[in-house]
């Protein structure tokens, strides 16, 4: 028996899995699926509901914390520990009297696994679990919540829910919208209103994942869009930030380095899209930090996120990318800011780091004089943005509109 023979979502959560736990999550998913077909021929039928309820996928879920990955003593054979039965037993009903002295059975929470990352809220305290922890726990899902004078009809009802909200592999179906007219009028009201929240949960999420820039954008670093560029927050936020993450014998910024390249890009009559990038080549940075070029390196995702931005940047300011020739024997835009930001960081570190810091000395020297001096930040970041302006207006490759 194999993985592929599992949900969807669980067959990467098993990857080294001992194979007798694999082959038993395997059996019990074949079983579910037949309980699921003799639920179908008749959904009507409480106890068949109860049965496919009990062994539904929605409600599996890591049976302890310990088989979670870079958890103390955790091992990938730990993976394939599950809880998949007595799953109703967690969402028991409660009988509630009404006030013409009859009795109703509420399923009021039913609770299903916890998909992927999500953000829970009570009260006014915000909970989060990570995406790691995806499966550990179990949430309410108020749109299962059911109201119905029998506790058999309450199940049937439920297990509707379910399979309206939910696929057989226990994934939701997002295009599946609330529905209120089974609820009473009361409850109807509640679950508009838990509707609402959710969806106020969900733009504080989005909020959460953004940072609050200086000019109060809410720039998703990991999602950016033209949109949320500002030529004032590049120049803000590289004016305060110093180079070699600090160690300099005194501050000097990557804003001051910045223009330091534009002007050595002048000083090779490199073309004005090509000074342009040379200001801009570390605006990245303003939104995901200048980081040192060692631990950049190893950062696979960083780096991934920064040529995605890098690249946005590029091709808002600049009008388009940069033109690549590897092999230098054409046109090759992203070489010469490439060698122009290389040159500079030689002689700035020749003049700015400890003396026993290792400087490459095989570029050719500046045609240019830098400024090395230090400088107040507001200062740096009026310069900066001059010198955008400047260079933006000699380059006919940008859309007057992106000069912002």
């Amino acid at each position: 028996m194999t993985a592929h023979l599992l949900p969807s979502w669980l067959a990467p959560l098993v990857v080294g899995a001992r194979d007798e736990d694999i082959n038993r999550l395997v059996e019990e998913y074949a079983e579910y699926l037949k309980l699921y077909e003799v639920y179908r021929a008749d959904p009507s039928d409480a106890p068949n509901a109860y049965a496919w309820l009990n062994s539904h996928p929605v409600f599996w879920t890591r049976a302890t914390g310990r088989t979670l990955p870079g958890a103390p003593g955790w091992k990938p054979e730990m993976a394939g520990s599950w809880r998949t039965d007595f799953l109703m037993e967690k969402n028991p009903p409660d009988i509630v009297r009404e006030h013409d002295g009859g009795v109703v059975v509420w399923f009021e929470d039913v609770h299903v696994h916890v998909q992927d990352e999500y953000l829970s809220s009570s009260g006014d305290r915000h909970n989060w679990v990570s995406a790691r922890n995806a499966y550990l726990d179990r949430i309410p899902d108020i749109r299962l919540a059911t109201w119905k004078p029998t506790y058999e009809e309450a199940l049937v009802e439920v297990a509707r829910l379910v399979d309206t909200y939910y696929d057989f592999e226990g994934n939701d179906r997002d295009a599946a919208s609330p529905e209120f007219g089974h609820y009473p009028e009361a409850l109807q009201a509640l679950v508009a209103a838990s509707h609402a929240q959710d969806a106020e949960i969900a733009a504080w999420y989005e909020k959460r994942r953004a940072i609050t820039t200086f000019t109060g954008v809410d720039f998703q670093p990991f999602a950016p869009t033209a949109e949320m560029l500002r030529i004032e927050d590049i120049a803000h936020s590289l004016s305060l930030q110093c180079r070699a993450n600090g160690h300099v014998t005194r501050f000097f910024s990557v804003a001051q380095h910045s223009i330091n390249a534009a002007h050595e890009a002048a000083a090779h009559n490199y073309s004005a899209k090509v000074k342009l990038a040379c200001l801009l080549h570390d605006a990245s940075g303003a939104y995901l930090t200048d980081l040192p070029r060692p631990i950049m390196k190893r950062l696979g995702e960083y780096q991934e996120a920064e040529r995605v931005l890098q690249t946005l940047i590029y091709e808002h300011y600049l009008g388009s990318d940069l033109v690549r020739d590897f092999r230098k024997v054409s046109f090759d835009e992203d070489g010469q800011v490439e060698d122009v930001d290389d040159a500079m960081l030689a002689a700035e570190f020749a003049a700015l780091m400890h003396p026993g810091t290792i400087v490459d000395e095989s570029f050719d020297p500046l045609l240019s004089e830098p400024d090395l001096r230090t400088r107040p930040p507001e200062e740096v970041e009026a310069e900066f943005l001059a010198l955008f302006h400047s260079l933006a207006a000699d380059n006919v490759t940008l859309d007057p509109d992106n000069q912002t």
